[in-house]
Order: structure tokens, then sequence, then C-alpha cells
């Protein structure tokens, strides 16, 4: 019967989803939600900034547009009496046409404080750190009461849900691993997968001349974690051997 050949690897289990949330303001550190080894969800709060500042300019932003919305209200109002008195030749044709400008005018005016309201809004909702995605938080970076600015780097994790293995291929086997049919990944249990994608790169690390081969896992591929070594057999081809049937066999001892 035909029996495939493997050319067998170890390759490293990592995160595809993996990555550094850093600070969108400034403020200091007044809640610590999480801890290093944490599983969280997507969403969920991490940390908290103090958002004082930014509340006022929320507060701000709100008395600047209910301002320039009155003044819109009687701008509206002033056109619609100018509109009917021009009829009547009581005003002039200038005078209507300063009436005009001065309601596109606060028009203009409700609309920039409708963004700068949105901006603060915005601003303000940076005072929480939530989850990108669910996963276990593996770094810790700033402490309870620090200070933090725009971009200083707060937590660190990945996300448990699609992993990858990589494995350095020889130059020797270049010519393999063309397909995700033609690589399993051998999983601590003894079951075998196979990768849902193959990237291969077109260069080779100078010191070892090895290229790196990226095998995308299942999603929710269970008994895996980052970090992990993994078997990995590539297809090489096939060969016919005889196969004696397990039944014929006799085990003593």
């Amino acid at each position: 019967q035909p029996v495939t050949d493997w050319l067998t690897l170890d390759g490293t289990v990592s995160a595809i989803h993996q990555g550094t949330v850093a600070a969108q303001t400034s403020g200091r550190v007044s809640r610590m939600l999480v801890d290093v080894n944490d599983e969280v969800q997507a969403g969920q709060p991490l940390l908290e900034i103090s958002g004082k500042e930014q509340f006022a300019a929320v507060t701000g932003a709100q008395a600047r547009l209910a301002r320039a919305q009155a003044q819109q209200v009687e701008a509206e109002r002033q056109l619609a009496r100018f509109q009917a008195l021009i009829a009547k030749g009581v005003i002039t044709r200038a005078q209507l046409d300063n009436a005009e400008a001065s309601d596109r005018a606060a028009r203009a005016e409700v609309n920039a404080a409708e963004a700068a309201l949105t901006q603060a809004r915005e601003a303000y909702g940076y005072t929480r750190i939530l989850a990108p995605y669910a996963g276990v938080v593996t770094k810790r970076l700033v402490e309870l009461g620090e200070t933090v600015a725009p971009g200083t780097p707060l937590l660190s994790g990945f996300s448990l849900d699609t992993l990858r293995v990589e494995v350095e291929l020889p130059q020797s086997a270049l010519t393999l691993a063309r397909e995700p049919a033609d690589v399993q990944v051998l999983l601590p249990d003894g079951k075998s997968v196979t990768p849902v994608k193959l990237t291969r790169f077109n260069y080779a690390d100078s010191q070892s001349h090895a290229f790196r081969l990226r095998l995308d896992l299942p999603p929710q591929t269970a008994g895996v974690l980052p970090g992990m070594w993994l078997k990995v057999r590539l297809k090489q081809g096939e060969r016919q051997v005889l196969q004696v049937p397990d039944r014929t066999l006799l085990r003593q001892g």
C-alpha cells in the first residue's frame, strides 16, 4: 500500500493577535481593573485614567453647542421676519442679504460646536481603556497612580482564539509545503490538524539560512497555548510498502 513520507520539524506556537494598548489621553491611572494572566473579553474595561479635565471639556462643549443652537434659532426667526418685510418693501435687499448671511453663519457655528462636542466626548472615552479582543493579559506596564501621556504603553496581551505555528524550514526542504494539505501539525493529545493557511517567507535568515514558515491553526484549537513546541510534518512523497495486518500479530510477555 502507498505510505506518505514525512519530514518532521519543530515549531513554536504564537498568537496571531497580540499587541500593546497605549494611552490616547493624558492623566493619572486611577483604577487597575486587570492584572497579568487575567483572561478578558472583548470590550472589557482594563484600566481607568482620571478624566476630570476631559469631562470639563465635554461640559464646555455642550454649553457652546447650546449657545450656538440658540443663536441659530434667533437667526432663523430674523430671516423669516425679513423675508416677510421684503415683500412689502419695508426693508432693503441688502438687509435681507445680511439676515441670510447671519443664518448661514449660525448654522456653521452649530456644526462646529457639534464637531467640538464629538471630539470632547471621544477624548473623555479614552479615559477608559477597553480590551480590543478577548485574550490574556501578559504584561502590565504602568502602576496605579502613575501619570501617563498619549502614547504611553499600558498593557500587553494576546488572543487565544487564533493561533499559528512558526517553523524554520531548511533550505533543502524549500520545495516542500506548497499547500496547507501537505502539512500536518501534531497536537499535544496526539491528534493532527491541517493548517487553514500557509505562509512562507521569501527570504532566508542570514545565520541559519532557513526560511520561516507560518501555519495558521483552525480557530479554537483545543490544548494549544502560545509558547508551546509542536511537531510539524511536511509531506515529502509516497512509497509502496508491504504491510502486515495487525490481526495477524501474536503478542506474548
